[in-house]
């Protein structure tokens, strides 16, 4: 088994007793006062497990857990956790931590089989996947290296590097990934063609081969250098390739 595998094994056999032992206010109270619902520390608890366990399986760190609401029928709203892993995601049911999937990352989300535990009416009704700030989701988002649509136009890239790194001087947080790899990331900005609309990029540097890192060791935060905007060189022997990424 492949360590998505193991870790998806994992989360079906602990999601439930996370469920049970998750504290908060009832998904109802949560909409009328703004409280953490049990929903939203279940998915803390999934993300802390996640940040610790998949972080030494995975040599990637393309790894995300969102809280969304799959909202079916007139007035049914179950909450859902979703965890994507690099080459699959999964759906976790909040309320009683059953999980579907994985599934491809190119494919829709569906909460069919979510639904269809809590009444058999359900199997084959639709859902429509919101986050918490309200946006729709079809897919599970995350970082790619090809900007949406997959054209070279997206963003509109200078020839020449600016004096200024995009994104200012914020700095690279960097994190040891499986492997003895390590990865540094930074939020950045980028200029978007008219009538485009913007999604969050960042620039994500590899150091290589496993071992390597930025010379003072993997953990941040690391000032950019200038006028690159490249995170600290690593040590002799060692290389740092860097990319954009963008979230969609």
């Amino acid at each position: 088994m492949t360590p998505e595998h193991l870790i998806i094994a994992a989360l079906a056999v602990s999601a439930p007793n996370w469920v049970a032992q998750a504290t908060g206010a009832s998904e109802a109270r949560s909409l009328i006062t703004g409280e953490e619902s049990k929903a939203d520390t279940f998915a803390q608890s999934v993300y802390a497990w996640l940040e610790v366990v998949a972080s030494a399986e995975l040599a990637d760190d393309s790894i995300s857990v969102e809280r969304l609401d799959a909202h079916f029928a007139v007035y049914g709203q179950l909450p859902v956790v979703l965890i994507k892993l690099p080459d699959a995601f999964v759906l976790i049911d909040a309320v009683n931590g059953n999980v579907a999937g994985p599934y491809d990352l190119t494919s829709d989300m569906d909460a069919r089989p979510l639904l269809s535990v809590h009444n058999a009416a359900w199997v084959n009704a639709g859902a429509k996947f919101f986050g918490r700030n309200g946006c729709n989701y079809m897919a599970a988002p995350g970082w790619k290296d090809t900007p949406p649509g997959g054209g070279p136009q997206w963003p509109l890239t200078p020839a020449v590097a600016p004096a200024t790194p995009e994104g200012g001087g914020a700095p690279y947080n960097c994190r040891p990934v499986g492997q003895g790899g390590c990865v540094c990331t930074r939020p950045d900005t980028r200029t978007v063609p008219p009538g485009t609309t913007p999604v969050p990029t960042q620039t994500r540097c590899d150091y290589t081969p496993a071992g390597c890192d930025p010379g003072a060791g993997c953990t941040g935060p690391y000032n950019p250098q200038y006028p690159s905007g490249n995170p600290p060189g690593p040590p002799q022997g060692c290389n740092v390739n860097c990319k954009p990424q963008y979230w969609y």
